[in-house]
């Protein structure tokens, strides 16, 4: 693995970290679904660490970066993917208690 991929690999990672907490702030801000979110959440942010362990545990064992890549790409996008799917769910649910497009907060 070059320096270069190395740190745009480190950088996703970040990216994504990132993008947790974004929203972890949206749902505080709107203040629903409080113990669904919070245990949301914490599953992004263990799934988010386990893939950064396994990605350390790969390079220090000297796997090859195409290996590495495409795991953490399976691994980022199943993250990514049920971020958009939990955001999806909770404005379908904000519109279902508030129809008549009023803002919750």
């Amino acid at each position: 693995m070059t320096a270069e991929e190395h740190d745009a690999l480190i950088q996703s990672l970040a990216d994504l970290q990132r993008q947790i907490g974004d929203k972890t702030r949206e749902f505080e801000t709107r203040g629903e679904f409080a113990e669904l979110r919070d245990a949301f959440v914490a599953d992004l942010k263990a799934r988010q660490a386990a893939i950064r362990g396994r990605i350390d545990a790969a390079l220090g064992q000297g796997f090859s970066w195409r290996l590495i890549r495409t795991e953490f790409e399976r691994d980022f996008d199943g993250i990514f993917g049920e971020l958009l799917r939990w955001e999806k769910r909770l404005d379908a649910a904000t519109m279902a208690r508030n129809p008549a497009g009023q803002s919750p907060v």
